[in-house]
Parts: C-alpha cells; structure tokens; sequence
C-alpha cells in the first residue's frame, strides 16, 4: 500500500531506477582542500549528512595537476600555455594562497583521508597534456595502496574548449588520450577509461571535429560529459554566466520564467541531449562529471537552485531516457564561490547554501541499491518520486513543489505513521543567507493529510502496520 493523492493527476507517467544509484551521488573536490580542513568536524559532519558516494578530484583544474609539489603542483609556465587569460589568472591566485596557508604536502593525501571517512569511491581527473601518463599510473597506485575504490579516469577535462586550442585539438588529443589509455590498461586492466566528448549545443566546428575523430575510436570505456542548465538570457563560458541580460519584468515573474525553462529543460531538452549523445557513440556509457545550473549570483543560494539540484538528482535515476549516465558529479562540495559550491568558506567562516538541504534529503532515495524509484507529475508544477524495494515494501516519497500553492495529499489507512522531512521558503528567488529557508522535521498520524508547501522539497517515510 502507498500514499494516494487527492488531486486528479496530470500526464503521469513510471519509469524504473537505474542499477547503479550508488554512483549518481557524486561530489566535486574543487578548491575544497584550498579553502576547507577536513579535520573540522562541524565541516566534516556535514559533508558526511550529504553522504556522498562518489568523489572526484582533483576537479577542474586536473590538467595542471601534479602528485609532486604542494598544493595541486601547478606548474605557473603550464597554465601560461593555456590561451584563456583567465585561467593563468586563477591559478596564481590559487598558488598564492596555498604559499600563504604555507601547504607542504600535495592535496591527494587530504583527499584521501576525505574518501576513507565518506567510504566513497573516487573519479581521477588525469593530466595528460602537461604530464606524462607515469604520473597518472603513481596516483593509482597511490590510491589502490590506500584501499580506494577507482570507478575510473578521465582523461583530461573540457580540452575540447577553445582556451586550450593552442595546446589540443581533436587528433592530437585522440593520439594522447589512446596512448594513456594504453599505459593505463598496461598496469591496470580492468580499469575503466573516459574520454571527454565535446558539447553538442555549440555547434562549434571545432567540437563537430572532436567528435567525430572520438567516435570512430573503441579504446575507451566511457564518454565524459559536463551539464550547466541554462535559464538566464546573456552569455555563459564554462559553466558560468559572464553576462547576464534582464528579463524586464519584477524579480517574482523573472523566477517564473526561469522556473518555465528550467522544467522545459528537464522534461524535453535534456533527454534529447542524452539521446543525441548516445546515437552519436553508439550508446556508450556516460559519465556526467560535472553538473549544476549556469552559475550565478542571480540563481546561487536560492530556492530555485535547491528545487532544481532535487529534480536533476532524481531524474538521474527515475528517467528512462537517462539511464545511460551511471556515473555523475555535482559541481562542487565545498570552495569560495556562492553559486557552485554547497559550503563556501567567507573571512575564514563557513557558509552554508541552500543545495546543502536538497542533498540531506535526497540521499534517502541512494541507501538501497536495489530499490525502483518512480515518478509521475501531480501538476505541472508538483512531482511525486517514490523509493522501495519491492511492490510490497515501505516506500519514501519526496515531492518537488515549484509552485506558490500548497498542494494536499493523503494517505492509506494501512499507513500508521508518517514522517515528514520539509525544506521551503515564501519564494523561488528567496536566498538563504541568516537562514531564511526554512528546514523542519515532524510526524503525523493516519487522521492527517501531508500538505506540501509552496516552493517546497519533501520527504516523506511511511511506517506501515505489520
């Protein structure tokens, strides 16, 4: 038996989970050992809230990365090889602090110990156009001596992006990428090997090349793909938006609008996406090491963005059109920024973000690997997820409510008790900074109906009479 809804449904539809939930639950470590100690237990709790199971590293920045030298062993002559002016940029600004903080040791071994408290599995980020594949070989055998569990190494990171034109192009990069493949494989042979596919929505004729020189190759196991949902009108680069353009309207309907596109994006856009990529390689898996909204501060740290991480999230392992992505990694766990990182670190005080909330209570739906996740539509605005492990079990519910009404929902008489997690604010543009969104937590017995807030996240567990 199972919670009914009141409210006549709209276009409803099931799909069943993937088998391998497990990894979908995954966090980029950029910047968080720059910025975070992993040994401060009020960080370290709440990393562990999150429950990540997969983790990355040395993300984003891998193609400078080196095992030896402090910090990340960034090379300043490497980066000025790169063509992209800002990047030389950050990574000075990144050694300069590292110098400061007076970093010895490289940033592998507080991965490391992150990984062993989390028992996470890792994704590596090889460098393969500023060190030679002996480099990647020691990392793995570096963690594998550390009883780390390798889901597999991507080789290289967005090298399809013209700030790195100078350095790669499609030939170059299929030659280098076969041949750490090959050095990989040598030594370790049943580890699986990404490579980065070039995004399809450009339509860049450099990313056309890229991609067609990949596809006619079999060396590798997987396709890496990086997804930044855009919903703000203006011009983006790397994830990030560097111009936004006003939608001429107040703050209340411009967030309707982002919300229209953003739900147009997960039902339609983003499944044609994935289609696209699976016909073009012939239906390899796909590893989605990079995921989030366009950044921004007009977006960052607001209901929008925690409705949205939710929805991705459980569409990731309820949509049949994304089964194909079994690995993937939201950008990012921890670092400096207000629009990509769940904890951010301010004049030496850590700052929590809205996506925080989301992933407390969306991880409920990874704890049993062999359960289905469906879902169907209550409205166009109202999704209903449900976890369980077999028709008859106890099932959990999170429900995703985009809209400014409260929305009402029953349950079964069988249902004895139920358990509501909420996470909510009074707008999708509410942010929250001095903790304006509200998180609560309460039961309520067979007599009563679950109402689902406005602009809500919620999860429900049911308890059932035996």
């Amino acid at each position: 038996m199972r919670c009914l809804v009141i409210l006549f449904l709209l276009n409803s539809y099931f799909t069943l989970a993937q088998n391998n939930k497990e990894n979908i639950l995954g966090m980029n470590t950029n910047t968080v050992f720059i910025f975070f100690d992993i040994n401060d237990t009020t960080f370290l709790n709440r990393v562990k809230k999150i429950n990540p199971k997969v983790l990355r590293f040395p993300g984003g920045y891998g193609n400078f990365y080196h095992i030896e030298g402090s910090g990340y062993g960034f090379k300043l002559n490497e980066a000025d090889r790169s063509n992209n002016g800002n990047l030389p940029k950050r990574i000075r600004g990144l050694n300069r602090i590292i110098s400061q903080q007076k970093v010895t040791g490289n940033y592998i071994d507080e991965f490391i110990q992150l990984t062993q408290e989390l028992n996470a599995k890792v994704i590596i980020d090889a460098n393969i156009i500023t060190a030679p594949s002996t480099e990647i070989i020691q990392i793995i055998q570096k963690l594998k001596e550390n009883n780390i569990n390798i889901l597999g190494i991507e080789l290289g990171n967005e090298l399809y992006n013209t700030s790195f034109s100078d350095i790669i192009e499609g030939e170059k990069y299929v030659k280098i990428a076969k041949q750490f493949s090959e050095d990989i494989k040598s030594k370790f042979p049943n580890l699986k090997i990404g490579v980065i596919a070039a995004p399809l929505n450009r339509k860049l004729r450099r990313h056309s090349i890229w991609n067609d020189l990949l596809m006619k190759e079999d060396f590798y196991d997987a396709i890496i793909i990086h997804s930044y949902a855009k919903v703000i009108k203006g011009i983006d680069e790397a994830g990030q938006m560097i111009k936004e353009v006003s939608e001429s309207v107040d703050k209340k309907r411009t967030f309707e609008i982002y919300r229209d596109r953003i739900l147009k994006f997960l039902k339609i856009s983003y499944g044609n996406e994935i289609a696209a990529y699976n016909s073009l390689f012939n239906n390899k898996p796909i590893w989605l090491t990079e995921w989030n909204l366009q950044m921004s501060r007009t977006t960052g740290n607001t209901m929008f963005q925690s409705l949205f991480v939710s929805n991705f999230l459980l569409e990731l392992v309820s949509n049949k059109q994304l089964q194909n992505i079994n690995i993937s990694i939201y950008h990012n766990l921890a670092g400096r920024d207000v629009s990509g990182s769940i904890f951010m670190m301010d004049n030496k005080k850590m700052i929590t973000h809205s996506t925080y909330f989301p992933f407390t209570i969306v991880n409920s739906f990874f704890e049993n690997e062999g359960s289905n996740i469906s879902r169907k539509m209550i409205n166009q605005y109202c999704f209903e997820y449900t976890a369980a492990l077999s028709q008859d079990d106890n099932k959990s519910y999170i429900w995703l409510n985009w809209s400014e009404n409260s929305i009402s929902i029953s349950k079964d008489s069988i249902c004895k008790e139920i358990e509501l997690i909420e996470f909510f604010g009074s707008s999708l543009f509410q942010d929250n900074n001095t903790r304006k969104l509200k998180y609560k937590t309460k039961k309520i017995d067979d007599n009563d109906e679950v109402i689902l807030r406005p602009f809500s996240i919620t999860l429900c567990k049911c308890n059932y009479i035996l």
